[in-house]
């Protein structure tokens, strides 16, 4: 099981086409596969999503995923692959890049919970027995400010990388290579570009970070 940060999506579906699912799904594999890149893996199974804007456990919607470790370390990206049946005939394709990187959440996890506590030590330690000198307000308010990077309140806590910026490059390259690989055989299953109804940039804001995950 692996526990990461989607940092980016892509959708689209291609009307009356929900015929190619298998071959396309094969077809992919194999492509990805000639390509013999190092530290991939090729799995099937679920997807479980929780955030503030979408909470989602086990959502019953099958993905193969695309797995490369980075540079021999902790760090991984994953592409998760979605090719399913929408309606009676069309297809609906779909990819989700995550990143994660156990090692450095554990240390991050860490960090968070002594900030959490830290900051309760001093809101209450220090802050309240000060309040009738008036500081101890602003010495709690520091405290509740600290305790709330710990928990993830403040935006600028949420969502950060666990990648360095060398291994974010690797893993935006592993995305580009799935999605190359999946263009390229549509092409061959006989998919026209222009058949490809695709979402948006502007309609996808917000889709790329809403979420932690987890593939089961």
């Amino acid at each position: 099981m692996i526990s990461g940060v989607q940092v980016d999506a892509w959708s689209a579906f291609v009307a009356e086409r929900g015929d190619l699912i298998e071959p396309l799904r094969q077809g992919v594999i194999q492509e990805v596969t000639d390509r013999k890149l190092q530290g991939l893996s090729i799995t099937q199974g679920g997807l479980s999503m929780s955030g503030k804007t979408v909470s989602m456990f086990g959502e019953g919607r099958e993905y193969l995923f695309f797995k490369q470790n980075l540079e021999n370390s902790s760090a991984n990206a994953v592409v998760a692959l979605r090719m399913a049946l929408r309606g009676a005939s069309d297809l609906e394709i779909s990819w989700r890049l995550i990143e994660s990187n156990p090692a450095k959440t554990v240390v991050m996890g860490m960090s968070q919970g002594a900030a959490v506590l830290l900051g309760i030590w001093i809101a209450l330690c220090i802050g309240l027995p000060l309040i009738p000198i008036g500081v101890g307000v602003f010495i709690i308010g520091f405290g509740v400010w600290l305790m709330g990077i710990g928990l993830g309140w403040w935006k600028y806590s949420q969502n950060k990388s666990r990648l360095t910026t060398e291994q974010m490059l690797d893993s935006r390259v592993l995305a580009q290579t799935v999605d190359y690989c999946l263009m390229k055989q549509l092409e061959k299953l006989g998919v026209a570009a222009n058949e490809l109804r695709i979402l948006q940039a502007a309609q996808m804001e917000g889709i790329g970070t809403i979420a932690q995950t987890k593939i089961l």
